[in-house]
This record gives C-alpha cells, sequence and structure tokens, in this order.
C-alpha cells in the first residue's frame, strides 16, 4: 500500500423521469428539480450535504433534457462540477458504470460516493459525518 491519498469524487444520480409523483412531477420537471420540503430542490438538497466533505467538484449524471437544469442547480450553490448526460435512461447500474468509466478517465483511481438525487435525508450533518 502507497499511502496515497485517493481523490474523494461524489456522483449525483439525477436521471429519472420521476413519474412516480405524478402529477406533481412530471417529465418535463421531475421530482429532483422540486422543491418539496422548503429547502431547496431535492437535487440543490444532495449538493448541499457534500458541502462538508469539501468536494473540489462533483459529478452529476442525468438524462440530456435535464443537463441544463443541472448545470444550473450547481452554478446556484456554486459547487463545480460535470454534468454527464446519459446517451440513453438504462436505469441506476448503467448510469453508475457511465460515472465509473468517465471518473477512471479523468482521475486514474478515485473513490466515487454515488447519492440519489431524489432522497430526503433527515439529519444531513449526522449523513456528512458517515460519509
Amino acid at each position: 500500500m502507497s499511502g496515497k491519498i485517493m481523490k474523494v469524487v461524489p456522483v449525483i444520480m439525477a436521471g429519472g423521469a420521476g413519474t412516480r409523483l405524478w402529477p406533481l412531477s412530471r417529465e418535463e420537471k421531475p421530482k429532483q428539480f422540486h422543491d418539496l420540503s422548503g429547502d431547496g430542490t431535492l437535487l440543490e438538497q444532495t449538493i448541499q450535504r457534500l458541502l462538508p466533505l469539501k468536494p473540489e467538484s462533483c459529478v452529476i449524471v442525468t438524462a440530456r433534457r435535464y443537463e441544463d437544469a443541472s448545470y444550473a442547480e450547481l452554478e446556484r450553490i456554486g459547487m463545480k462540477g460535470t454534468v454527464l448526460s446519459e446517451p440513453r435512461p438504462r436505469n441506476t447500474a448503467a448510469a453508475v458504470l457511465y460515472a465509473a468509466i468517465y471518473l477512471s478517465k479523468t482521475y486514474g483511481d478515485c473513490i466515487m460516493i454515488v447519492l440519489p438525487a431524489d432522497h430526503y435525508i433527515r439529519n444531513p450533518v449526522e449523513f456528512a459525518a458517515v460519509l
């Protein structure tokens, strides 16, 4: 073991159309872009939960149609990031693989933290401590 500190890169999965939260969540604006609790959109809350880790940047994997909205969320919070647009929606495993290939090509060895954008976390401080 070399003792080298590996880069940690958060990856946020934000590609779903959110159809199960119909009628609020629609294909045009899925649940990750809705403020359901008054604390920001689900995607914004997910990005905010990463801030205590002080990541240099994060990666958001989403559908092409949500790329601009994802970049807008990053900009609003002031987080650097890359948005990977899935060529075709193929669910979670394919999206995680897509991100892993990108991270491997970009950073080589690194640690990937995968977070869904549509989860509500009651205690974000405790959550960040676990990460």
